[in-house]
């Protein structure tokens, strides 16, 4: 994966930046390419939608395509209700749990 400039992206977990600032670093947020320069190491510049809109620059390695990061989220959410469901949990359509 290439980020290119206007691609929507969220720090990776991994990185060391991951919500190290709310502003600048926020963990679990959506964020907008706004310069991409793959000549120097931290070369992608970020505008992040945070309460602060703060921008900064980082490395290919950094970030995450938005929507692999939602994928990603969606896999977590369907594992912990295969968990759920066998530990004999029930998650209604508001999201309150029913022991059974």
């Amino acid at each position: 994966m290439t980020i290119k400039k206007g691609d929507m992206v969220r720090i990776r977990p991994s990185s060391e930046y991951y919500g190290e600032d709310p502003d600048l670093n926020p963990a679990d947020t959506d964020g907008i390419v706004t310069k991409v320069d793959h000549a120097i190491s931290m070369g992608i510049t970020v505008a992040w939608a945070s309460p602060g809109g703060g921008e900064n620059s980082y490395t290919q390695e950094d970030l995450i395509l938005s929507s692999e990061a939602v994928d990603e989220d969606e896999d977590i959410a369907s594992e912990w209700k295969t968990l759920m469901f066998q530990s004999g949990v029930r998650i209604t359509g508001d999201w309150k749990a029913k022991w059974l």
